[in-house]
């Protein structure tokens, strides 16, 4: 049986019909199949208890100082329990709040009580992931292990550093805020 060139091409594109519409019925039509009940997952416990036991550092009309007068400053006190059955990984993290004026390589910081970290330029930290429509930057002060139950309390104290240009420090704004984060270890 003999076909003439006209009659190929219509086979040709009537055979190219068949497989592009059913393809798209196969993926227009797709059977799918999902569970009828609701899947539940209990983290069992998943938390820390973070308490500020005094008011916040505040560096108002502030001057460079060196770090023997820092380290006397008032600090900003807290405490962080973990009160889950497992062992928990703590960062201490201090974010800068999009107000900011004050560069942190003059800022020192100090962490006394449970975690211990000598006067130390607030831009020497890691900078850490953070909210970018609140923060300028967040800072990884410190992360510690905690045992179920256990509890650090933790004093924080903030100054500029005593090798501070007047330029800088005057009328610079520093706004900043604890963040401690827990996740399992």
């Amino acid at each position: 049986m003999g076909y003439t060139k006209g009659t190929k091409i219509v086979l040709v594109i009537l055979l190219l019909a068949i497989i592009a519409m059913s393809s798209f019925t196969y993926s227009y039509f797709q059977n799918v199949k999902t569970t009828k009940s609701v899947e539940e997952f209990d983290t069992n416990c998943f938390d820390i208890e973070y308490v500020s036991l005094t008011d916040g550092i505040n560096l108002e009309k502030t001057y460079p100082i060196p770090d023997e007068e820092g380290l006397k400053l008032a600090p900003y006190t807290f405490k962080v329990t973990n009160i889950c059955p497992y062992d928990m990984l703590v960062n201490v993290k201090l974010n800068m709040i999009k107000n900011t004026t004050l560069d942190a390589k003059y800022v020192k910081i100090a962490l006394d009580k449970s975690l211990i970290i000598e006067p130390t330029l607030l831009s020497e930290f890691a900078s850490v992931s953070y909210d970018e429509y609140k923060y300028i930057d967040s800072k990884l002060l410190k992360t510690v292990s905690l045992i179920p139950d256990e509890t650090i309390e933790v004093d924080l104290r903030m100054w500029l550093d005593g090798d501070t240009p007047n330029s800088e420090g005057l009328n610079a704004y520093l706004s900043s805020k604890v963040e401690v984060e827990a996740y399992n270890k």
